[in-house]
This record gives C-alpha cells, structure tokens and sequence, in this order.
C-alpha cells in the first residue's frame, strides 16, 4: 500500500458508490497499484472514481471488492490526492493482443485534506471551454456568454496542446485564419491518448473555411458544430452548452457501458421512482437486448441532447421516445410526434416551423407549427429520413439556436425543444449517398440508440404475445385463455419482419378468431406462421390455374405487407418497392383494401 505521511493520515469513509453522486468528466494519468500500468482515470465523484489500466503481462484481472491505492492530480493542482479505493467492477477487455480493465471503484480511506479539495473540486466544477486564436473581440463575445462554463484562452497550438493536456477540457471554440484552425481540429481529433475519442472536447468551428472542407471535417466526426460568420452570440451560447452537455454524457456512457455489462439483469440499478416507473410502464421484455436500451435511455433522458433511435419499422420506436419524455424533466409539457414520411416537404414545413396568414393558397388564418406547440417539451420526428435538404438545412437551424421563423414569416421565434429523430435505415449511409445531410446528422446523434428487431430478442415474444393478449380481450370484449403450447412454437419461430406491431396484429386478429374461453390454436394464427418451417414463412403455392395461383400468391404477399405496416398503404408500398397508388388499387382488387371493420363477438 501507499505510505501515507505521518501529517495526512488516511481516514475511512463510507464504501458505498451511490449511483446519484454527482460524477464529473475527467481522463488524466494516475497510478494504481497493483498489478495496473499505464493507468487512466476516466470519471470522477466525490465517493469514487472509474479508471482503465493495462494489465501486467500474466496478471489475474482484479476482482471486485479488492483494494487498491490511488494516486492523482487534479487539473491545475500540484497537489497529488491519495486514497485507498475497494473496486466495485471490473471488467477485461482483450483487444489487438492487448489486456486492459475498466474498474469502478469506491474511496475507502482518504487524507482528509485529500478529501476536503476533492470535494470543493466537485461542487465547484464547471465545463472548462477554451478559446482557441480568439481575437480581442471576440474573447469579449465569449465573456458575455455568462459564468456557466470556465473559459481559457489559446493563442498557439502549443498553447492548445498544453490546454488538453489538463484532461478536462469540455469544449473547445476554434476562431482564427483557416489553416491555423483546421491544424487545431485536425489537433484535437489527433492520436494521442491524452484525448481519446470517449473524452475529446467537441469542437465548434468558428474561423473562416472552405465548404468541402468543413463538410469532410464533419463527415469525419471531427467538428461538433461550425457557425456561419458573423457569430451570433445566442447560436454560439446554446452551441456551448450543447457541447458540454455532450462531452459529460460520452464520458458517463462510456463509464457505464462497462458497469452495466457486468451486472445481471435483477443487480441492475432501477428507478423507484413514480416518474420513471410510469415511463417505462408500456415497455415490456425480459431479455439483455432491450435491456441496454432502457439503460442507454435511463442516462440520456435526464439531459438536454438530441437523441437519435435507430431499428426497423415497427420495433416500438414511438414508445421509446415516449419514455425518454417521461423520465426528462419536460415530462409535464407537450409531447409531439410528426411522422416526416406522411405530408410532402411544402406541407410538412408548414406543420413543424408553422405559417402566417396568406403565406400560400388555403392559408387563411396563422398556424403556430409544432415546434411552437412543443415549446419546453419534446418533438419526435419519426422517420426522418424523409425530409429533404432545404427541409434539413431548417431544422438544423432549430436544433442550434431555437429558432423557428413559419413560412411566409419576416421574423423568428425562440423556441425550446427536445428532438428525438427516429429512423428506419442506416442514416449514415443515408449521408454517403447524399441524401441526408451530414452535419444535421452529427447533430441529431451524439447519443444514438439501435433497438434490436423482434427476431434479435426472441425471449421476449411470449411475454409480449401475454400483454398483447390481455389487453385485446379488454378492448375487444373477448374471453380467451391464453395460447396452446403449438401456438407458442409457431410464434417463437415466426420471423416477425414487421416486429412488435406485428405481433400485435397477430394477437388480436388471434383473440377475434378463438371461441370464447379457449385457448387459441395455430388454426387461428395467420397461415404464414402455419406454414413456418425453420422460422421462414412460406406461402403456400395454392391450388388450381397459374393465374389463380400468382394471384394468391400476390394476395397474401399484400396481406402480409399490409399487417406488418399496420395497414398503412404508403409503408407497406415502400417495403414492396412499388407506388401506393396502385398498391391500393390492386388491394381493393383483392379485397384487401379498405380494411374490414371487425365488430366483436358478444
């Protein structure tokens, strides 16, 4: 152990690690011993810390509940703090032949001048954003921004490099000539583990630039934001905070990745909260995959980020963003929801920034938009692959400076939103391609979240099926029992492409079909789960002539389309890859469209 001077005895203290102790981001060298080299700590509170650490050659990776010695600066201190920590994780990452181990650990005995600068450091931390070849007016620009955040000046690159050195820089605002400040990004997003990629300052790019070279910086996740010049000062303040605010969610998210990894599904931490609980009331599974979602949306929700949910088309995305709602602490205002995939771009930027009377024909009277409606609380626009360049460009300006000027307007209107953007492909493809813009994404996805497809999580079906089940009784005046063990299988096999909301669909047809009090059989299943084998649907070739047969064939392909969109002819016509025009003149063909009103049974 570490031998404490004869003046600064250790002193013990509590040994728990409360998951509510304010944690604050920081990456600087420390020592810890033993068996760990080159050490790094990566996040700090006032009753532990999290560190990563390479592991001895045939070192045993340590075990939580030993203890270690620490031994580290804090930024700008000379003074090093000392403490005994006992590990609450640990967790053994093996990568490119190398062992390293992220540990989370609880201060046990500290000097108690140690203790008492750790605690006035945590009580008095605030983001440190650095100004980099900043002139003199505009560090005063910088100094009206208010006492939110510590700013420091740089006038070189050493000057920079020695800054981020300190290891808490959160943000850092890039003025100057063009070429001295891309040198600076280029910088910042450089090798040196002194800021790894989980603890590199967001960049806001303020200096003159060319536009391709300011979109490949963006492409290359090298800028957090660049603002047009001449700067306005509340663009550049709310690009400030969103940059710290995302700096200390990466940190914390990395810290609790591997927390979390290590716990069983019944050790993990849940709210008890009436607020949480109700949030995540209508989320229903069992299995590690949705798991990590409802963690990753547990740290995320109480911040003011975008928040970016990725998965295919019915995998309770909407549901999602309603959770992240409820456990924010906008949860008492206004949550909207606009599906960009359903109004063309002229109908759908009158719905969200609003219009003036006379903007266009039919526009009668002023319409406030959605926006505005959602003011103080959250907006989820769902599939947002949908909107075009022009519409991107002007929710960019939103999500930057809460401003929304309706069409037609001469003048803008401050507004306070939270975004949840969901979307159904893979949007970084989306931006190679060209369709999507890139810096709109990088801004909608500091925290994006992949929900995993029904198929990816099959342990979760039957619960599902159960709560489906229960509630289609109730709103269907049916009594059915259950499912019979065939049933079950044939469910548990079934592909589900149109996931959750197709299962539901299942479901309810299911509790139409069963006589009252039974239980209901794969006879009342649609024929695409009877006909599962191996867990892939395949639809009968059916009886009689070839146009006979190609046209049940078509039908059911249509059927299955339809349900797994929800009968919405526009989703499933994209899914089939043709006009929903002529899918719907072709389902009304078939009898298909427009869905039959089912009245229950008594």
């Amino acid at each position: 152990m570490l031998a404490a001077p004869v003046n600064a005895p250790l002193v013990k203290q509590e040994s728990a690690l409360p998951h509510h102790a304010t944690r604050v981001p920081l990456y600087v060298p420390c020592v810890a011993r033993p068996q760990m080299r080159d050490c790094w700590l990566v996040n700090l509170s006032a009753t532990g810390l999290a560190l990563v650490a390479t592991l001895e050659d045939g070192a045993a990776a340590p075990e939580p509940g030993a203890e270690i010695d620490i031994e580290f600066s804090l930024p700008g201190a000379p003074h090093k703090i000392r403490a005994q920590a006992r590990l609450a994780w640990a967790e053994l990452v093996e990568k490119d032949g190398t062992r390293k181990v992220w540990v989370g650990a609880a201060f046990v005995a500290m000097p108690a001048t140690d203790r008492s600068l750790l605690a006035q450091h945590i009580a008095a931390y605030r983001p440190l954003v650095v100004m980099a070849f900043a002139s003199r007016e505009e560090q005063g620009l910088c100094d009206l921004l208010g006492d939110d955040v510590v700013w420091q000046h740089s006038a070189s690159l050493e000057e920079l490099r020695e800054t981020l050195g300190r290891g808490d820089v959160s943000a850092v605002v890039v003025f100057g000539q063009r070429e001295e400040a891309v040198a600076a990004v280029e910088l910042i997003a450089g090798g040196s583990r002194r800021w790894a990629p989980q603890h590199r300052p967001g960049v806001i790019y303020c200096a003159e630039g060319e536009p391709t070279q300011l979109l490949r910086l963006h492409n290359e996740g090298k800028l957090f934001e660049s603002l047009d010049r001449p700067i306005n000062l509340q663009v550049l303040a709310t690009a400030v905070q969103h940059a710290t605010q995302d700096h200390a969610v990466r940190s914390e998210l990395q810290r609790a990745s591997h927390h979390r990894d290590r716990l069983d599904p019944a050790d993990r931490p849940r709210s008890a909260g009436k607020g949480e609980t109700h949030a995540l009331a209508d989320i229903v599974y069992v299995g590690k995959g949705m798991q990590r979602v409802i963690d990753l949306l547990q740290i995320i929700a109480p911040q003011r980020l975008p928040v970016l949910l990725l998965g295919e088309t019915g995998t309770g995305k909407e549901l999602l963003a309603r959770a992240v709602h409820g456990l924010s602490d906008r949860s008492k205002e206004a949550f909207v929801v606009q599906d960009c995939g359903l109004l063309a771009e002229t109908l759908l930027e009158s719905e969200l920034f609003g219009h003036v009377k006379g903007a266009f024909t039919g526009a009668v009277s002023d319409h406030p938009g959605l926006f505005r409606v959602a003011d103080r609380g959250t907006i989820v626009l769902d599939e947002i692959e949908n909107t075009t360049p022009a519409l991107q460009a002007k929710l960019l300006r939103v999500i930057e400076a809460g401003e929304v000027r309706p069409v037609g307007g001469t003048r803008s209107v401050i507004v306070d939103v939270r975004v949840v953007a969901a979307s159904n492909r893979n949007l970084l493809a989306e931006v190679d391609a060209g369709r999507f813009r890139a810096d709109l994404f990088y801004r909608l996805s500091p925290f994006p979240i992949d929900v995993p497809a029904l198929r990816e999580r099959r342990e979760d079906v039957m619960p599902l099926a159960h709560v489906f089940l229960k509630r289609a009784t109730v709103s269907l005046g049916r009594r059915v029992a259950g499912f019979t063990p065939e049933a079950e299988a044939l469910l548990m096999r079934h592909e589900f492409r149109g996931n959750v909301r197709e299962l539901r669909n299942i479901v309810e047809r299911a509790v139409l079909l069963a006589p009252a009090g039974k239980k209901i059989r794969p006879s009342e299943l649609p024929e695409a789960l009877q006909q599962t084998a191996g867990g892939t649907a395949r639809p009968r070739p059916g009886q009689g002539s070839l146009k006979d047969r190609v046209t049940q064939y078509e039908r059911e392909v249509m059927r299955e389309a339809l349900e797994r969109n929800n009968w919405v002819l526009r989703r499933a016509a994209a899914e089939l890859q043709t006009n929903p025009m002529t899918l719907g003149r072709r389902a009304k063909q078939l009898g298909l469209w427009p869905l039959p009103i089912t009245k229950p049974a008594a």
